[in-house]
C-alpha cells in the first residue's frame, strides 16, 4: 500500500529494478569513498612511515591523539632512541631523548605507586611474625600492619618450573611476563629455549653449583636467545615519573635488578650494577648494600662510584642518610646509599650493633626515599624489598627471618601513612615465593610405639607416636638477641668462645642451651679451624656463614636446637611452591583483588598507571641493549 493524498490506495505496479534505486546508489557510493580513503591513508603511511624502522622518522603509534590539540612532537630518529655502546665505556642503553619523547606524548600519570616485595614471605612466615610480635609486646591479640590489607593470592610458578626463584618471580611482577629461573628482565624467544636458559634445571646458560642454590653464569645470547622485556620503572620514566629502589640486600640482587636491568643471569652482579648506574634518566633514589660491587674492588677494576660521583650524591651510613633527608628542593642530585659491602645486616643484629656504625632500618630508608621522591614534584614509582627474610630462611634461621619480617611490616606501616595522607598514592604488597617450608609445630621423629607388636584375636591393638609433637612457642624466637648466622660466626671466629664459654654464649643469646649431642657437634665444627686460621670477613660478619665448613655446621646445630625448643620446623633450605598473600592499600586497591598468576598482578599495576611497555620493549630489542657482560 502507498500513502497518497486522500488516503491509502493499492499500488500493484512492480517497483524499480534494485540497481536503479536511490538508496542502493547512495550505499555503493559510500563504500567506494571509504575504499578510496583507506588506500590514500595506506599510501601516506608508505611515504611517511608508521613504525620504528632504521630508514624513517614517524609518529609513535602509541600516542593518543586529542581532538583540537597540537600534534605530538615527531618520534626521535632511531639513532636517538639508543645511546652508549662505546668499547670500554658505557653500555648500550635507551637514550634520554627516547624517554623525554615518550613522556611528552604519554598521558600524565594520575597516581604514584609503591610496590613492596617481601622476599620468601609465605603465609606461615606471616603468622610466625605476628606471633613473635605478640610475644615481644605482650599484646595477646596484636596484629601486623599488613593484616588489614589482605586482598588476594599470587600463584608463583615460573615459566619452566612449579617453584620459582626470585629473578623469575620479580620479573613477572615488574614486566607482566613469566620467564625462566635466573632471568632478569628477559624471556626466551621461543618455548623451545625455556630449558636451555633456566638456571635451576642446569640449562646451557649456567652450571649449578652449591647444591643448585646458585649458578656460575657462562653463557651468552647464542645459547639462550631472549627478548628484552621493558619493566615498570622504565614505563614510569617514560611517563616522566620519579623512580626509586630500596632494599636490604645487594642493590643488584635479583629483585631490584628485575626492576632496573636486563640480564641473562641474575648472577651478573657487576654488569647489573653498571646498568643501574648508567640509566638515563637515572634513578632518583637507590638505597641498599653491595658497595664492593660499585667501587674499585670490582673484578674489572673500575671504580664506578668515582666515575658517577658527578651524577649521584653518595652516602654510606645512617647519619649521611638522615642529613640527606633533611634537605629539600627538587634540584638535588639523585641519591645513592650504600650501607654495607655485601648484604645489609639482619634486623635482629642491626638493632644491637653499636650506634655509631648501625645501619639504617628498612623503615628509615623507605621514609627517606618517599621524602626524596616527593621533593621532585613528580608522581613516582618506588620498589621496597624486605630482602633478607628469604636469605635467613635459606639458612634455616627462624630468628633472623621473623625479625626481618617485622622490619618489613614497619616499612609497610611507613608507606601506609603516605597512602592515608595522599589519595593519589597506591600500594601493592607481594612476595616472589615462600622459602624454608616453615611449619609452626614440630615432630622430631615419626617412630611408632606399639602397645602390642602382634595383634591377637579379640584384643585391642594400640599404636602411637613414640615422640610426641612439640607445639609452636614463639617466645624463644621473639626474645633471641642474635641471628643464628651471627651466633655461628662468633662461635667459629672468636677463639675465646670455646667449651663452657660457647655454651654460656648460646644460652645468653638464644635463651636455651644445647644437649650433649649438640655440644659435641659444636666442638667438632670449631675443631675444623686449625690454629692460626683467620676467618674471612664474609664469615666473621655473619653474611656468608653457609659457605664455610665451620659456619654451616655450627648454624645447623643452632637451628636444630631452636626448632626442637620452640616447636618450629624449617623443612627445606630452598623455595616452596605455595601461593603467597597479596596486600594493597589506596583508592585503587580493588584493582588487585582475587587469586591470580604473579604476572597478572604485574599487568594490573601497569594498567593502573596507564603504562604502555610495548614501545619500550620494541626499542630495547631494536637497540640490542646487552643482556650479558662484554667479553674481555
Amino acid at each position: 500500500n502507498t500513502l497518497r493524498p486522500g488516503g491509502f490506495t493499492s499500488d500493484l505496479s512492480w517497483p524499480k529494478p534494485w540497481y536503479k534505486q536511490k538508496r542502493f546508489l547512495i550505499s555503493v557510493g559510500g563504500v567506494l569513498l571509504f575504499i578510496l580513503l583507506v588506500v590514500a591513508l595506506a599510501a601516506a603511511s608508505v611515504v611517511g612511515g608508521t613504525g620504528f624502522c632504521p630508514e624513517c622518522s614517524c609518529e609513535d603509534p602509541t600516542a593518543k591523539a586529542v581532538s583540537g590539540a597540537p600534534r605530538p612532537p615527531p618520534r626521535p630518529k632511531p639513532a636517538s632512541m639508543c645511546a652508549g655502546g662505546e668499547v670500554g665505556g658505557v653500555l648500550r642503553r635507551l637514550s634520554r631523548e627516547a624517554y623525554e619523547y615518550w613522556a611528552s606524548v604519554n598521558a600524565a600519570p594520575e597516581y604514584s605507586l609503591v610496590v613492596m616485595l617481601a622476599d620468601g614471605y609465605g603465609p606461615a612466615i606471616h603468622t610466625m611474625a605476628r606471633d613473635v610480635k605478640r610475644s615481644l609486646t605482650g599484646e595477646k591479640w596484636a596484629h601486623l600492619a599488613l593484616d588489614g590489607h589482605l586482598v588476594g593470592n599470587s600463584f608463583t610458578t615460573s615459566l619452566v618450573t612449579t617453584t620459582t626463584d626470585s629473578a623469575a618471580g620479580a620479573t613477572a611482577y615488574s614486566t607482566g611476563h613469566k620467564t625462566y629461573n635466573g632471568a632478569i628482565g628477559v624471556a626466551p624467544t621461543s618455548q623451545a629455549n625455556n630449558t636451555l636458559c633456566d638456571l635451576s634445571t642446569g640449562g646451557q646458560l649456567g652450571v649449578p653449583v652449591g647444591g643448585g642454590r646458585a649458578a656460575e653464569p657462562r653463557g651468552d645470547e647464542a645459547c639462550c636467545p631472549v627478548q628484552r622485556l621493558a619493566n615498570l620503572m622504565e614505563g614510569c620514566k617514560a611517563q616522566g615519573m620519579a623512580t626509586g629502589l630500596v632494599v636490604t640486600t645487594l642493590i643488584p640482587h635479583a629483585t631490584p635488578a628485575s626492576w632496573s636491568s636486563h640480564s641473562l643471569s641474575r648472577n651478573h652482579y657487576e654488569f647489573i650494577v653498571q646498568q643501574q648506574l648508567e640509566a638515563d634518566p637515572p634513578f632518583d633514589v637507590m638505597l641498599g648494600g653491595g658497595k664492593s660491587l660499585f667501587d674499585a674492588r670490582r673484578k674489572d677494576g673500575r671504580d664506578l662510584l668515582a666515575e658517577h660521583s658527578d651524577t649521584y650524591t653518595i652516602v654510606t651510613d645512617a647519619a649521611g642518610l638522615e642529613a640527606e633527608a633533611a634537605r629539600s628542593g627538587a634540584a638535588q642530585k639523585p641519591l645513592l646509599g650504600l650501607f654495607a659491602d655485601g648484604n645489609m645486616m639482619l634486623d635482629v643484629d642491626r638493632q644491637r650493633a653499636p650506634e655509631a656504625t648501625r645501619e639504617p632500618s628498612l623503615r628509615d630508608m623507605t621514609r627517606v626515599a618517599l621524602r626524596r621522591l616527593k621533593a621532585t614534584g613528580k608522581k613516582f614509582c618506588l620498589l621496597v624489598e624486605g630482602s633478607r627474610i628469604d636469605q635467613a630462611l635459606h639458612n634455616d634461621d627462624a630468628i633472623g627471618a621473623a625479625h626481618d619480617a617485622l622490619a618489613y611490616d614497619e616499612a609497610f606501616k611507613e608507606v601506609l601513612s603516605e597512602v592515608e595522607a595522599d589519595s593519589n598514592v597506591q600500594l601493592l604488597g607481594v612476595a616472589d615465593h615462600s622459602t624454608g617450608g616453615v611449619t609452626l609445630g614440630y615432630q622430631e621423629k615419626w617412630d611408632i610405639a606399639y602397645g602390642n607388636e602382634q595383634c591377637p584375636p579379640d584384643s585391642p591393638c594400640f599404636a602411637t607416636w613414640a615422640h610426641p609433637a612439640k607445639k609452636w612457642d614463639p617466645h624463644l624466637v621473639a626474645h633471641a638477641t642474635m641471628s643464628t648466622g651471627r651466633m655461628a660466626a662468633r662461635l667459629c671466629c672468636d677463639t675465646a668462645l670455646r667449651g663452657d664459654a660457647a655454651l654460656a654464649f648460646i644460652q645468653t643469646h638464644m635463651g636455651v642451651g644445647p644437649d650433649a649431642a649438640e655440644t659435641e657437634r659444636l666442638r667438632n665444627a670449631s675443631a675444623r679451624l686449625l690454629e692460626g686460621y683467620e676467618c674471612p670477613d664474609a664469615l666473621a660478619n655473619g653474611d656468608e656463614v653457609y659457605l664455610h665448613a665451620c659456619g654451616l655446621e655450627t648454624q645447623l646445630v643452632l637451628n636444630r636446637l631452636l626448632e626442637r625448643s620452640a616447636g618450629i620446623a624449617l623443612t627445606t633450605s630452598y623455595h616452596t611452591a605455595e601461593d603467597i598473600h597479596v596486600y594493597a592499600a589506596g583508592t585503587r586497591k580493588t584493582d588487585f583483588l582475587g587469586a591470580r598468576e604473579n604476572y597478572e598482578f604485574g599487568q594490573a599495576h601497569l594498567k593502573l598507571l596507564g603504562a604502555d611497555l610495548a614501545p619500550i620493549t620494541e626499542a630495547l630489542n631494536e637497540c640490542a641493549v646487552p643482556v650479558a657482560p662484554p667479553k674481555r
